[in-house]
């Protein structure tokens, strides 16, 4: 299924949490975060990597943990994805934007009369951040899933997201693998917040109760 986390500033779950996400989603996790406004990524991490990273990382940042199902058990199929023409593979970068999703396109294949053959293993997720850049972020609304786009200033979202203990998560079935008394804590944070402070999105679709903005949610 695969799970999404986006994290305020300041604000980032503990390793309780990432474990029980790789746990539900076992093929491999990748983050990414923003500096001086272009797009840092890095992927096929193990949850203590990703603990590791994201207490280092200024600002938003998401994270990511796979279950593989286009593509199969492959670490350069992990998310994030370059928003470019080549959607590029590797494990580390920095590119203007990046994108994230939760779900399953099993049409992505007639994305291929656009972008081509791109080199490479291959996985829906990977073929629409090469339709993204095509095309740009509209045509997110019309696909299947969660998606995440950050870039420079801001994160789009599309799709159902919810508030879970300060975060935006694109679903909670990692709830089951955590411990007892990590479903009673919050999360870490290096500046506490209130979980209050995340509300659900308004009619309109926009997050704007967030601690800090995340940027624009389209239903």
């Amino acid at each position: 299924m695969c799970v999404v986390l986006i994290c305020p500033p300041k604000q980032r779950p503990d390793l309780s949490i990432l474990r029980a996400c790789n746990a539900a989603n076992p093929h491999g996790a990748g983050v990414a975060w923003r500096e001086k406004r272009r797009i840092h990524w890095r992927k096929a991490l193990t949850p203590g990597e990703v603990n590791h990273l994201i207490q280092k990382v200024p600002g938003e940042v998401i994270i990511h943990f796979r279950w593989a199902s286009v593509g199969g058990i492959e670490p350069l199929l992990c998310h994030p994805f370059p928003v470019t023409a080549e959607a590029a593979l590797g494990y580390e970068g920095v590119c203007r934007s990046v994108l994230f999703h939760n779900g399953t396109w099993s049409n992505w294949e007639t994305a291929q009369e656009i972008i081509g053959d791109l080199d490479g293993p291959m996985s829906d997720s990977r073929a629409v951040a090469a339709l993204v850049h095509h095309k740009g972020t509209k045509l997110l609304k019309k696909l299947p899933g969660r998606w995440a786009v950050m870039g420079s200033k801001e994160i789009e979202l599309f799709g159902d997201w919810q508030p879970w203990r300060g975060l935006l998560v694109s679903n909670t079935s990692f709830t089951p693998y955590l411990t007892a008394s990590a479903r009673a804590a919050s999360f870490s944070a290096r500046t506490p917040h209130s979980a209050d402070a995340c509300r659900k999105p308004s009619a309109a679709g926009n997050v704007g109760q967030l601690p800090l903005p995340l940027g624009n949610h389209h239903g």
